[in-house]
């Protein structure tokens, strides 16, 4: 009977070893296939096969026991001996390879092996198992220890980097701080040792994560892979850094990877101008629900270089599909728009400033993206068969470009909306009142920036000492450094008004888009002007729309003016279209401005 079961559990082991996942399989050869561990095996083998084979010859003498003696004495061998034998070696057999498939994580024994596995993989273009591999032994191959570094080497380094100002350290202060060095050295030597590593399994690793053809399976078998790298902040900074952007860069190239399923389902609203970041959405939740992974990774880049390459290669199609609308066909559902990438690059910036804002980046977070997008779209305008240029959006391009001037003019009301607790909290006096001043280099007034009255000249030192508490109570990310389209140092509400007229210029001068279109992203633009205009004179919700009536002069009257722009914002502004005289932006701002705040007064000084 034990022979029955010895065989059976073997049988057992080799059955289950087929079935299981290809990177279980490999296990095998890069835990076991070892020198130590392959004669152990054998040993177990041999061990079963000779006690079959006393079995047998007891069974043939028909004695129930044997005497064998041997130079330290003798022992009994009885049939319940061989069977338990038998028994104990089968058992080994069986936890030793149970070990191997069913534990979590195995270490690597044999790196020759593993590195070899790796390469056919790559090969034979077997990336779901070799993506299973990697993420199997995630330790070392991608999150591998760093080893400890010889101080003698490193002092070295150090001489050779200051020569000039070393001045070496004797005695034996000098000898003691060495010595204490080594030991450190040694010792975390032995524990590197310690550690399961796979110094070279390694290196490949990380050049196969950035390869060409293995980047392709980012969207489907290797989208795992790439969000826990993503998340892993304990990694090293630039390879990571490489790794997440050519990650972020495949899945917006393919339509419903992981980015484009979670932008269309993160439309819930945390408040009036902030997406509830859901942990169930993944991968935006790892990018921004802590910004500073965000920041570290540089995560705008990707997708903004994306995005922008992407409006680019329409010029070399024969026809511009963005000239079309098919994102802007009421027969079409609206959830198709979020198939579309170069939305979906409008989207993920709509995403990441306003979480940026949220908690409180006092910087631009590279929304200048905006700009670009715009500029490229500008060039690829065309009203062709395709196209209705009676319609709200003509074709896809102005969908896209509405999409991002309204998301501009939704960051400018974000301001507002987090300044109004101020406001309505029943203080006398102007809400957050900043002391704003024009950009100053060289110490006198620069000819292109306007000069604005000091609002707090006349104040006493408790009202300066009040306005400083109410830029700590606020803090940085909100504050309006100076009357300026310089973009160095600014943030998110600065550098939105900046780029929101940029990107207004850059469509008012594009001749191919249609009059109507351009009238109605300047009444957008100059209604948010207005929202802000309504607030009491000194507030920073006041200062600002002072900030965008600048900018708007600036780019009339600037260096870099274009005398197009005025004469397009002149034919809006005044309702001139084609001849016809209809109402124009300013109608439209005269009557929304019920509290009389004289806005038309300084958009028609202006225009």
């Amino acid at each position: 009977m034990a022979e029955i079961l010895v065989f059976t559990l073997l049988a057992a082991v080799a059955a289950v070893y087929p079935v299981l996942p290809r990177y279980k399989q490999l296990r095998v050869r890069y835990n076991l296939w070892t020198k130590g561990r392959l004669l152990f095996i054998a040993s177990l083998i041999l061990l079963i096969l000779l006690s079959y084979a006393v079995s047998v010859y007891l069974q043939s003498i028909e004695q129930k026991s044997i005497e064998v003696s041997y130079l330290m004495g003798s022992i009994t061998i009885t049939p319940l001996l061989v069977e338990y034998t038998q028994l104990g070696a089968v058992v080994g057999i069986v936890a030793l390879f149970s070990v191997v498939f069913l534990k979590s994580n195995v270490r690597i024994q044999n790196e020759e092996n593993l590195l070899e596995i790796l390469r056919n993989l790559q090969s034979q273009e077997n990336y779901s198992t070799l993506t299973n591999l990697i993420e199997d032994k995630y330790r070392p191959l991608v999150n591998h220890p760093p080893a400890p570094e010889n101080p003698e080497n490193l002092a070295a380094s150090f001489k050779r980097a200051h020569r000039e100002d070393y001045e070496p350290v004797e005695g034996w202060r000098k000898l003691a701080r060495e010595k204490k060095r080594l030991v450190n050295y040694y010792l975390g030597r032995i524990g590197y040792r310690l550690k399961e590593t796979a110094e070279r399994s390694s290196e490949y690793t990380n050049a196969l994560l950035l390869d060409s053809d293995f980047s392709k399976q980012y969207p489907s078998v290797a989208t795992e892979l790439g969000l826990r790298i993503l998340r892993d902040d304990s990694l090293n900074g630039r390879p990571r850094k490489k790794v997440v952007h050519r990650y972020l860069r495949e899945l917006l190239k393919v339509e419903n990877s992981l980015l484009y399923r979670d932008l269309e389902q993160n439309t819930n609203q945390d408040g009036l101008y902030r997406y509830d970041l859901e942990e169930q959405n993944r991968l935006l939740y790892a990018l921004f629900s802590d910004f500073n992974r965000a920041v570290e990774l540089d995560v705008y880049k990707p997708v903004g270089d994306k995005t922008k390459e992407i409006i680019r290669d329409q010029r070399r199609e024969e026809i511009d599909r963005y000239n079309d609308q098919r994102l802007t066909n009421t027969d079409i559902s609206d959830e198709y728009i979020f198939s579309d990438p170069v939305f979906l690059g409008v989207q993920y910036f709509d995403v990441l400033v306003t979480e940026a804002f949220h908690q409180k980046i006092d910087w631009h977070v590279w929304l200048s993206y905006y700009e670009s997008f715009t500029r490229e779209i500008c060039r690829n305008y065309e009203i062709n068969e395709y196209s209705d240029p009676d319609a709200e959006w003509p074709n896809d391009y102005s969908r896209l470009l509405y999409e991002m001037i309204s998301n501009m003019r939704d960051w400018i009301k974000m301001m507002d909306e987090y300044l109004k607790p101020d406001v309505d909290s029943g203080v006398s006096g102007p809400p957050y009142h900043l002391d704003v001043v024009p950009e100053d280099v060289d110490g006198t007034p620069s000819n292109s920036e306007s000069h604005v009255d000091d609002a707090a000249g006349g104040e006493d030192d408790s009202d300066e000492s009040d306005d400083e508490d109410k830029q700590e109570e606020y803090g940085d990310h909100v504050r309006l450094g100076r009357m300026s389209t310089g973009r160095g140092q600014r943030n998110i509400p600065e550098m939105t008004v900046i780029i929101l007229f940029s990107c207004h210029e850059k469509i008012l001068s594009t001749s191919e888009i249609p009059l109507q279109f351009k009238a109605y992203i300047t009444k957008i633009v100059f209604m948010c002007l207005l929202d802000l205009r309504e607030y009491e004179q000194g507030s920073l919700q006041w200062e600002y729309s002072e900030f965008m009536l600048y900018c708007l002069e600036d780019n009339l009257t600037g260096r870099a003016s274009k005398a197009s722009y005025r004469e397009v914002l002149k034919q809006v502004y005044q309702g001139e279209y084609g001849g016809q005289s209809e109402y124009g932006v300013r109608h439209e701002v005269h009557v929304k401005d019920t509290q009389m705040t004289g806005l038309v007064d300084a958009l028609d000084d202006i225009i």
